[in-house]
């Protein structure tokens, strides 16, 4: 009777001197051996060799030329394509994440696969050792910076984390990769008064000045992350209620309030819009460009970075600076925590307390300025 042996990682001694080849990545195979008091077939026994040690070697033999067969540069490329594929789409319909998340995952598994590709090491075979090489490498030659190396480490450990869910590896290389450590850093943030100047700045006799000042004013006033304001639909604006409905992160939903002052800049940009020539299938967007269509998130990077130039504001700044400030406002002005994290969309109320960081320093600021001992 026929009983198989167990398959293993390595190349390992067994039954005899039977040596069994099993290898990640490229499959792995069943051998089995014969029971003690079965006799050799008579052909194998003529020449003095054992059954289990004959089936041994056959099937190493065999393994070794498949293992060499599959590990060719062409099956590896192939092989990673196919394990990409499979992730991405994994994050899209299982994660709901969205296509701008995904791009940046892409972007750092790709690093890992162009490393591994020029090694010649297929995707269930990367070793830590592996991913360290990576890492100091992207930091030596400047690639990546301290902040994108965390989120390079954490983009690869979902990748193998989801190779662990699927089968495809028994032990995940990021298992002990620790992410650099980074400094306190606190983002910029304008005042109300920098936010004021920024608008002033904007020529409303432009055709596209009233686009740019809602777009200014409900950045500041709602906190909405860029993808989120150029994903904005007419639909999702309840002006009678003075609430947006706003898609954010892995497609969840939240009400953010909306002031008068956003308001009324929005109801000047919808009169002149209708002038406008509008695509169809951009219609129920919010903001459009001058050609009809949906607004994309590098104009309004442009239209955020000007307003600053001409203001003569000194920071660097971006959509997220103003989605800063307004958490920071709150925060100043006494708001609950847990009130500014429903309205930013945060996941974990971790992410928003560093907004009472963001205060406290303000706070400090106005001491040392306006107390009669804080400069002394």
């Amino acid at each position: 009777m026929l009983k198989p042996i167990a398959n293993t990682p390595t190349l390992r001694s067994s039954i005899g001197n039977m040596r069994v080849l099993d290898y990640r990545g490229v499959g792995t195979h069943t051998l089995y051996s014969t029971t003690a008091n079965r006799r050799s077939p008579p052909s194998v026994a003529r020449r003095g060799i054992s059954a289990p040690s004959f089936l041994a070697n056959f099937a190493l033999d065999i393994s070794i030329k498949h293992y060499l067969n599959l590990t060719t540069p062409a099956n590896i490329s192939a092989d990673w394509a196919l394990c990409l594929e499979d992730y991405f789409t994994h994050l899209t319909l299982e994660k709901g994440l969205s296509p701008n998340s995904i791009a940046a995952y892409q972007h750092d598994i790709e690093l890992l696969r162009d490393y591994a590709e020029s090694k010649s090491i297929a995707p269930t075979l990367v070793q830590q050792s592996d991913i360290e090489t990576l890492i100091m490498q992207v930091g030596k030659d400047g690639a990546l910076g301290p902040r994108s190396q965390v989120r390079l480490v954490s983009g690869l450990r979902g990748f193998f984390n989801y190779l662990l869910l699927e089968d495809r590896i028994e032990n995940s290389p990021m298992e002990h990769i620790a992410p650099p450590r980074l400094g306190e850093h606190l983002p910029a943030v304008l005042s109300p008064a920098e936010v004021d100047a920024m608008e002033a700045t904007i020529d409303l006799s432009d055709p596209l000045g009233h686009r740019n000042l809602a777009i200014l004013e409900v950045l500041y006033s709602c906190g909405l992350r860029v993808t989120e304001l150029v994903e904005l639909r007419i639909s999702q604006l309840y002006s009678a209620e003075g609430y947006l409905r706003v898609v954010g992160k892995g497609n969840k939903e939240r009400l953010v309030p909306i002031g008068e002052r956003a308001l009324h800049d929005v109801k000047l940009y919808l009169g002149q819009r209708v002038h406008w020539p509008i695509k169809p299938a951009f219609a129920d967007y919010l903001f459009l460009n001058q050609r009809g269509a949906k607004l994309t998130r590098v104009m309004v990077f442009y239209i955020i970075r000007e307003s600053a130039a001409k203001a003569g504001i000194a920071k660097t700044v971006s959509p997220h600076t103003l989605r800063h400030s307004f958490a920071t406002a709150l925060v100043s002005g006494g708001a609950d925590l847990r009130v500014v994290q429903a309205m930013l969309g945060h996941e974990s109320i971790v992410t928003t307390e560093l907004y009472t960081h963001l205060s406290q320093q303000h706070l400090r600021a106005a001491v040392m300025q306006y107390h009669p001992r804080g400069n002394r």
